[in-house]
């Protein structure tokens, strides 16, 4: 399985990561590397306080779908072996950021066409 801190922009935080480097150790920390086991099973009162740490996002509706996100990616582990399995499993690069931003929450086509690039898969071209 790609490593879930490569897959980064999945987590729907996407552009928290791109940003200053202050700011994404202190994301690392709160959410275990990323860890998807981890991050799916965070209890309420972990995600309250992930919330509330004013150097990670205090947007709880992004910490949420940080869970959910988490959720998806072990559900699509599950379901096709690897990550990369179910990359690859779309006829085209426009298909695959088409499914990630339907199965993904807080994750838009940038995003999708980012994370694309970032795991080496195939990206649609960028239209202006």
């Amino acid at each position: 399985m790609l490593g879930f801190e490569t897959a980064r922009v999945v987590d729907a935080i996407g552009g928290e990561l791109n940003g200053s480097v202050c700011r994404q150790q202190p994301l690392l920390e709160a959410f275990h590397g990323f860890d998807p086991e981890y991050v799916a099973n965070l209890r309420p009162t972990q995600v309250e306080a992930i919330a509330k740490n004013p150097a990670v996002i205090r947007n709880r509706s992004k910490v949420e779908a940080t869970v959910e996100n988490a959720n998806v990616m072990l559900e699509l582990v599950a379901k096709n072996g690897t990550f990369h399995d179910f990359l690859a499993s779309h006829p085209n690069p426009e298909a695959t950021v088409q499914d990630l931003k339907e199965r993904f929450h807080h994750l838009g086509s940038s995003s999708a066409r980012a994370f694309l690039w970032r795991v080496s898969e195939p990206a649609p071209e960028w239209r202006h």
